[in-house]
């Protein structure tokens, strides 16, 4: 895995893995191969990589979401994807001039690629460090609002959601997001 390799490199044997949207499958992947790494797991704007919390609707439309966009012009389908993860003009911004960079048939790929190999490859996910999920309070992106509910219920790890924030709560609200995650750090890392 490769962020095993850029921590290896790095000299840094634990860590508190933060993983936002499908950087959250990413990290708890790498926490069921290396749990002994893992301080702590930070889950933003993320859903669990347990496929039990998903209907066969839910997997068929992950593995699918993207090719009715192909239909519609390139601006209007950059202009769609940014205002469907965001709530702020700052947000939004940052969106579009990421997106602008980028080939939209790329991002096409990329999520493709990574939403078949979470339909695949999802399995639970049963954390012994200690777990914070964070969700902005307007994330209308596909159903992680929900999605945390039932994995803060089902495991009891706290879910807090952030005021004003969409999909990219850590850019909508980010001072609220860092004063969460370094209050959770204080309180059950250090």
């Amino acid at each position: 895995m490769d962020l095993k390799g850029i921590l290896d490199k790095e000299g840094i044997k634990r860590a508190i893995l933060v993983g936002m949207s499908m950087g959250g499958f990413i990290s708890q992947e790498f926490y069921t191969l290396y749990p002994e790494m893992v301080l702590g797991f930070i889950g933003i704007d993320t859903a669990p990589l347990d496929r039990k919390y998903y209907s066969i609707i839910d997997l068929n439309f992950i593995g699918n979401n993207h090719l009715h966009n192909r239909l519609l012009p390139e601006p209007i389908r950059k202009s769609m994807m940014a205002k469907a993860v965001t709530n702020s003009e700052e947000a939004y911004d940052y969106m579009i001039d990421m997106l602008d960079n980028l080939e939209m048939e790329e991002v096409y790929m990329q999520g493709e690629m990574a939403n078949k190999s979470f339909i695949e490859g999802g399995k639970e996910v049963e954390f012994t460090c200690p777990v914070l999920l964070i969700v902005g309070e307007k994330d209308y992106f596909g159903k992680i609002k929900s999605y945390n509910k039932r994995w803060s219920e089902d495991k009891g790890y706290p879910l807090i959601f952030i005021k004003d924030a969409g999909h990219l709560s850590n850019i909508d609200n980010y001072k609220e997001v860092n004063n969460v995650i370094s209050d959770f750090i204080k309180d059950k890392i250090q």
